[in-house]
């Protein structure tokens, strides 16, 4: 045989032996790591235009900066009604205020407390009547 020959088999070979040694040692059985994460407790409220939901906004536990979250706009219709359901993960609600603040939050456009809400199972429906 010739050199060039036997070295080809010997790197076919080494090459088939890692090939072999690489499959054993990654495909090992691994066993599942995941974690069941716990249910959602904070409110998500939720804005529709029409019957399609947008925006929703996620409860926070610590107060934040409004000039940082703000990242959505909410469109209303020409009733200036705005419809949003709150999503309370079986958590009990007190009370329901708002405030409109302007884009700088210097200025508060509206504020008020919602007493007409409707409740069904963990979920608030609202109407709110946005004034001018």
């Amino acid at each position: 045989m010739k050199k060039t020959t036997i070295r080809a088999l010997v790197l076919g070979t080494v090459f088939l032996v890692s090939c072999i040694i690489f499959s054993i040692t990654t495909n090992k059985v691994n066993e599942d790591m995941t974690v069941a994460m716990s249910e959602a407790s904070i409110p998500i409220i939720s804005f529709y235009n029409g019957d399609t939901e947008v925006n929703a906004l996620h409860g926070y536990l610590q107060e934040m900066d409004a000039l940082e979250m703000r990242d959505s706009i909410i469109p209303i219709d020409s009733k200036r009604k705005l419809n949003c359901s709150i999503k309370t993960y079986g958590e009990g609600i007190d009370g329901i205020s708002y405030e409109i603040r302007s884009l700088d939050n210097e200025r508060l456009v509206a504020e008020g407390q919602l007493n007409d809400y409707k409740v069904k199972q963990n979920k608030i429906s609202i109407a709110l009547d946005i004034p001018n």
